[in-house]
């Protein structure tokens, strides 16, 4: 019995993924540099054949906060509630996201990498890729980018 469709019901430790979003999760641990600093679809958890499965503690990277997750820790530190609110809100039109929205994140907040589903997003430079998944690099934009403290929240 399939518990849930087009998914694989357990991913085993140390074997490869099967899941298209641990794939691309698995490849940026491998990939992108420690300090990378990633934006998602604030609602990446409820996509399509996601499963729940957490990119900071796959991926072991930092993102901007998401919509459920984060939620959650600002209740127990209120002094998040602004800014994760403020980062959910930033992005609520994701899935219309141009290259210059990007642009947006990066200099707002400081985001190097993205992670978009097929068939992408024209002007974005994507070193991986699978049939679902692309993970992104925001190029440097010419002149000053303000200077801003990453928040790291635990996964």
């Amino acid at each position: 019995q399939v518990l849930a469709e087009g998914t694989h019901d357990i991913e085993w430790p140390g074997a490869t993924p099967q899941n298209v979003w641990l794939q691309a999760f698995t490849w940026v641990r491998h990939n992108t540099p420690r300090e990378a600093f990633f934006a998602l679809d604030p609602r990446y958890l409820e996509r399509p054949g996601e499963d729940s499965h957490g990119f900071r503690a796959f991926a072991e990277r930092s993102m901007l906060a998401d919509y459920f997750k984060d939620r959650g820790q600002s209740a127990i530190f209120p002094d998040l509630a602004f800014p994760a609110n403020q980062e959910v809100h930033d992005r609520q039109d994701w899935r219309s996201f141009r290259a210059e929205d990007f642009q947006r994140l990066r200099q707002r907040y400081r985001v190097d990498w993205v992670i978009v589903e097929s068939p992408g997003v024209p002007g974005l430079r994507c070193p991986y890729a699978n049939e679902r998944v692309l993970v992104c690099r925001i190029d440097q934009l010419s002149g000053r980018v303000p200077e801003l403290t990453r928040r790291k929240m635990s996964p």
